[in-house]
Order: C-alpha cells, then sequence, then structure tokens
C-alpha cells in the first residue's frame, strides 16, 4: 500500500541521516567510543572479526529477491567489498568485506534497485522467514502475501526498531512447519476451516535457545487477522521488558507475564493493535491479492530427467510445481552458505538469457531456489551447474558465518564440517546419503537452529590438561538422545563419531534417520559417549 511506503520512505530517510552523522564519529573517535554494535545493526551494517571491515545486510521480505537485484548483489559485492557474499539462515544475505569508505555508498546503491537495509538486525523485527516453496507445493495455503504484506506494516512503524531485543516471526504453509514457526518468537502455521484461510499461532517459552517451548494459542485465527496479532506482539513486547535487559526476548517476557494470565494480557494488546492498524489501513484492502487468479505458464514443458541421463540422486534439488505439471523449481546450494567472488555469474548470465520471466528466493537452509523453469531450462541447469547441486540431505547441512568473519565465533563450523566430508569422501562417499542434515554453529548463538532437528553442534572450548581445545556441544530435539544438550565432542573427533554413526545406520537397514534413532538409540547413546570429553 502506498501509504505504508511513503510512511517506510520517510522514516527511513531518518535513520539514514543519524547514521550518517554516528557513522562519522565512529570513525573519527573509534569503536571504543562509539562501537558499532550501537549504531550499525539496525541498520544493517556490523564490523567483521579484526575490525578491519564491515558487512552490510539487505533486507530480503520472505527470501524474495529479483533476478536483477541477485545480480546487482553479485556486482556490489566486488565494487565495495571483497566478492564474498554469504546466504543467512533467515533468508538473508551478508556482502562482506566492506571497507569504512564504502559502507554508505553500498547502502544507497542497494536502495537504489529496491534493497534496504533496516530491520535486518540489532534491537527490532526481523525479516519474517516463510516456507521456502509456499505457493508452488502442496500446502494449506500460500502464506506470502500474509507475510509479506504484515511485515510491511511492521517496518513503517517507528517503534519497530526501538525494541527491548530482537523479535522474530515465522509463517508455515502447512502443519510441517518447513519455516519453523513453532521455534519463533511469534509463528504461525496454516490450516483450512471450512475452505477458509487460518493460522494456528504460536508463542516461544522455552528457558534458553536450546530449550524451545512453544505455546499453542488457544484459537485459531484468520488468516487476515495475521498483522493484528504481530502488531500486538510488538506492543506487548515493548511495554513488559526493560530496554535496559540484556536478556530481553520474548521468552523472558513470556515467562515473567506467565501462562495463567499470557492470553488474558496479549487480548488487551490484540485490542490496541486493531485499533491503530484500522486507524491507518484498510486490512482487507492489504490482503486484497492473497485470492489472486493463479497464472499459467505458457513455456511448460514435462521432461523425464532420468531418462536425459540425470543421476536420479540429483532430483533432490528439483520439485514440479503443484499447480502446472511442466513448471519446476531447481535448489543451488553454495557451501556453508560462502558465494566466492563470482561464483553466481555463470548462473545469472544463464537466467537473463531466458525470454520469459522467473523468481528467486533465498531460503532458510542457506539456499538460492529458482522458480517458474521448464524441463528443458531445469535440465540444462543440472547437467551444467552440478557443483551447486546437492545428493543428500547430509550435504545440505548448514554453517554459520564463524570464524574468521564473524567476532562472536569461537570457531569455525565450516571448516569442522569441511573435515567431516573430508574424511567420508577419503573413505565411502555413499555412506552421506545414510545422515541427515547437521546445524553447527561456531559459538553457543543459535545462527544454525542448532538446537532444531537430530544432530546439531554449537562451538566451544574445551580445557583438557590445561590445553585449550576446539570442541562442540551436541544438540538434538530427540529426547532419545540422552546427553543432548551435555556431550563435549572435540572437533577432531567429529569426523570418526559421524561417520561411524552413518555406518550404524547403514547396518540398520532403516531408511529414515530419525526412526534409527528412536529404535537404535542405544548404540547411538554408547556411540556417543565414547567420544564425550
Amino acid at each position: 500500500m502506498e501509504i505504508l511506503k511513503e510512511n517506510f520512505l520517510k522514516l527511513r530517510e531518518k535513520m539514514m541521516e543519524k547514521f550518517k552523522e554516528d557513522f562519522a564519529r565512529h570513525r573519527e573517535l573509534g569503536e571504543k567510543e562509539v562501537p558499532i554494535k550501537t549504531i550499525g545493526p539496525i541498520n544493517g551494517v556490523y564490523y567483521e572479526r579484526g575490525e578491519r571491515s564491515y558487512f552490510v545486510r539487505p533486507r530480503i521480505r520472505a527470501g524474495i529477491i529479483t533476478l536483477e537485484q541477485l545480480r546487482a548483489v553479485s556486482d556490489l559485492s566486488l565494487k565495495h567489498g571483497d566478492g564474498e557474499i554469504k546466504l543467512t539462515t533467515r533468508h538473508g544475505i551478508q556482502l562482506r568485506g566492506i571497507k569504512a569508505d564504502n559502507v554508505l555508498p553500498l547502502i544507497e546503491d542497494l536502495f537504489n534497485v529496491g534493497l534496504k537495509t533496516q530491520a535486518v538486525g540489532g534491537k527490532s523485527i526481523r525479516g519474517m522467514i516463510i516456507s521456502s516453496y509456499s505457493g508452488f507445493e502442496e500446502e494449506e495455503f500460500d502464506v506470502t502475501p500474509y507475510a509479506v504484506h504484515s511485515i510491511n506494516y511492521l517496518f513503517q512503524n517507528e517503534d519497530t526498531y526501538t525494541l527491548p531485543g530482537k523479535l522474530k516471526f515465522s509463517a508455515s504453509n502447512s502443519s510441517e512447519d518447513t519455516a519453523g514457526a513453532k521455534y519463533a518468537d511469534m509463528g504461525f502455521i496454516a490450516k483450512k476451516i471450512d475452505n477458509e484461510d487460518y493460522f494456528e499461532v504460536y508463542f516461544d517459552f522455552g528457558m534458553n535457545l536450546s530449550n524451545k517451548n512453544p505455546y499453542k494459542y488457544s484459537k485459531d485465527i484468520k488468516a487476515e487477522e495475521m498483522l493484528y496479532y504481530m502488531r500486538a506482539m510488538v506492543m506487548m513486547f515493548k511495554d513488559n521488558m526493560e530496554m535496559t535487559n540484556p536478556r530481553a526476548r520474548v521468552r523472558t517476557m513470556n515467562r515473567k507475564i506467565g501462562i495463567e494470565t499470557f492470553e488474558e494480557t496479549f487480548k488487551e494488546y490484540f485490542e490496541k493493535a486493531k485499533k491503530e492498524v484500522d486507524s491507518v489501513i484498510d486490512i482487507k484492502e492489504l490482503y486484497k491479492d492473497v485470492k489472486t487468479q493463479e497464472k499459467v505458464f505458457e513455456w511448460s514443458k514435462e521432461v523425464d530427467f532420468v531418462s536425459e541421463g540425470i543421476d536420479e540422486e540429483l532430483l533432490i534439488n528439483v520439485k514440479e510445481s503443484y499447480r502446472q505439471k511442466g513448471i519446476y523449481a531447481v535448489k543451488l546450494k553454495f557451501a556453508g552458505g560462502v558465494i566466492r567472488r563470482k561464483q553466481l555469474e555463470g548462473i545469472l548470465e544463464y537466467l537473463e538469457s531466458l525470454n520469459h520471466e522467473i523468481k528467486i528466493k533465498l531460503t532458510n537452509n542457506q539456499e538460492i531456489i529458482v522458480f517458474n523453469l521448464n524441463g528443458e531450462e531445469t535440465l540444462h541447469i543440472l547437467k551444467n551447474f552440478e557443483e551447486r547441486l546437492i545428493r543428500s540431505a547430509f550435504e545440505d547441512t548448514i554453517t554459520c558465518t564463524g570464524v574468521p568473519r564473524c567476532r562472536l565465533a569461537i570457531t569455525s563450523s565450516k571448516s569442522a564440517f569441511d573435515k567431516i566430508l573430508k574424511k567420508f569422501d577419503t573413505n565411502d562417499a555413499t555412506l552421506k546419503k545414510e545422515l541427515p542434515q547437521l546445524r553447527m554453529s561456531g559459538c553457543p548463538n543459535s545462527c544454525s537452529l542448532t538446537f532444531k532437528g537430530d544432530l546439531g553442534f554449537s562451538g566451544r572450548i574445551k580445557k583438557i590438561d590445561e590445553k585449550v581445545n576446539i570442541a562442540y556441544t551436541l544438540l538434538s530435539e530427540n529426547k532419545n538422545i540422552e546427553l543432548a544438550g551435555r556431550a563435549i565432542i572435540l572437533e577432531r573427533d567429529l569426523p570418526e563419531m559421524i561417520y561411524e554413526m552413518a555406518l550404524l545406520k547403514k547396518e540398520s537397514q532403516i531408511k529414515d534417520f530419525h526412526e534409527f534413532v528412536n529404535t537404535e538409540h542405544e548404540k547411538i547413546n554408547e556411540l556417543i559417549r565414547k567420544y564425550v570429553q
């Protein structure tokens, strides 16, 4: 809506004027006097480890980025930085190696292609995670327009950028919860009631990052009420957490209020939010495009990829549209989410050569998905860009920024995973298919959502005989892994432990890894204890 766009642009202009002044002081007086963490994150600017360069995050709404914008990101990474781009676990992008002189010109160049840097960090809301294939796969309904329009309203609220802490939303298009709605501060899961769009709503009451406790709201809400609920959460968070509390998160506030009185308190804020929103916009007008007629693409063409010589394992990267045969999406993976200098060039040139529209999304698994390709175009990508394809869920492992870029990192999770891969490639690469996606972080923070799934690892230091060792804490949602959250494994032992786990899985002849853990947990726990420090 035009009024929301106008309001945001006015607010952004005000924020950028202040940031330019603060950044000039930061450069003049130094990090000690004007720390970048107090002025930069709210505008997408962070120091890299070593404090000699910065990285800049543009905001990618719901992971949607145009081909022109992706081309600009690639070109600007070379113009203003060292050419390296990082895909994040919140549909995001980091442009790295930015020198101080280039920070403001980069922000302006990004803005000129429609990419803003506000609300990507600091004490504010973050871009909303949604199911990556929403609108393309079989689902309850497409959550994309609800998410995009709702978050647009929040972006133009000034108090969005002055919260006690970060605030994260997610929306999933089905009960599979591929967007991790149950792991967000506030999450929405799509469902149909009498053929109408509704959401289940979840709030985080967990103790910490690795002990999530999603609380399901007592009623399902109409999908067109999503914004009211999100705005109510912003208001409630701002009013009920101290700005000076370093641990200010929604889960902290929720536990403070208590489950017994939470809903009663939240309903009061819902009424306030509804009154405010309705005074600014017509909510039905905001969501008017959610029922638009689906497009039919005349360039569709079905292809039998296996008969065309494509290894069946590679089809894990391909999905056919649920709505139209012969229209496909291809998933591209960059190891650790890191795109090196000019690695996008080949795929960009090919996509730019197509004579029809495509759609591109960044995923919460550090991938790029290209939508609306026909079979021949999909076949071309499978044959010519195999280095960007995975053959197993294990190869889709998520690693964080880590050392040497991140200032908070203790370890390099990407380096640790590279060593694990080398163990398999040196011995038996076929065993990779026995394992699930791993989630690895270089510190106890949750950038890789290490607490989600069957196997996660968070970096730490372990002293043995006064000697410092790089190590990882094993995390798991699966209650059958007894030492989850307590098992400390040295980095040098990780490849052997993971490899032995793959051997156990193969010997069990159980296809699904989660079922394998539930069935063979005694053997798995014995293996873990063998390597615990």
